[in-house]
């Protein structure tokens, strides 16, 4: 009886393990689909990536600070009428989501959450001055 106990939760935690495994590894380390991974593997500064558009980030995902540059060939989203976008770092607009029920929550003050005028789908929001 108790080996059986035993055994069930030795299961039960190994089962549990795997499902944070596969949450942890589905999480993308440089957080969107605009930027991807870049060397070396660890940084401190921004200095210590080997691509000079590359930025240190801390990744959630991987509990550490990486290098991640923006993918090849994007196109980065663009506010309409030319306004003007917030960044983050060297070139990351804020990205926004109009389905968050927390209006003044997603952008800084003075900016609005808009479509972007050249993404196709419409579906990519970012942050614009009002």
């Amino acid at each position: 009886m108790y080996y059986s106990n035993l055994l069930g939760y030795f299961l039960e935690i190994i089962f549990i393990t795997c499902i944070l495994v596969s949450i942890h590894a589905s999480i993308d380390a440089c957080y969107d689909t605009l930027r991807v991974r870049s060397a070396p593997e660890t940084c401190i500064h921004s200095i210590d990536c080997y691509d000079s558009n590359a930025e240190c980030i801390y990744s959630v995902a991987e509990s550490r600070h990486i290098c991640c540059k923006p993918r090849p060939n994007i196109i980065l989203p663009e506010c309409p009428a030319g306004r003007q976008t917030p960044t983050v770092g060297k070139y990351m607009p804020i990205l926004c989501s109009l389905t968050n029920s927390v209006d003044d929550d997603m952008c800084p003050q003075g900016y609005e959450c808009l479509p972007s005028v050249n993404i196709d789908n419409g579906e990519l929001h970012i942050c614009c001055a009002i």
